[in-house]
């Protein structure tokens, strides 16, 4: 059982990371905006714990893309170019090792 003060700081690094690695609607430079990917935080952290390849943390980044935010061309294809949703994936998978030794 996590305790809720690591949670909690866990919760902050995810959002830190995706803050500043993860911006599908261009919203990293707002400061009014931090909290734009809270919503998403939990299941990043879900698919962290279950130590989820990094195929799978990008899917999830996608569908939310896709499927929540609609940013989609007319085909349908992700707006935000899949190199920099790997980024972001790297950057997810960099904070297991902090609270999952």
């Amino acid at each position: 059982m996590i305790n809720k003060h690591v949670f909690e700081r866990m919760r902050n690094e995810v959002r830190r990371v995706l803050m500043a690695e993860w911006d599908p609607i261009c919203f990293r430079d707002v400061p009014e905006a931090a909290d734009e990917n809270d919503m998403y935080i939990n299941g990043v952290l879900k698919l962290l714990m279950e130590f989820a390849p990094d195929a799978k943390i990008g899917s999830y980044l996608r569908d939310i893309e896709t499927k929540k935010m609609g940013m989609t061309d007319l085909n349908g294809n992700p707006l935000l170019p899949e190199a920099e949703r790997a980024k972001a994936v790297t950057a997810v998978q960099s904070l297991r090792p902090l609270f999952f030794p």
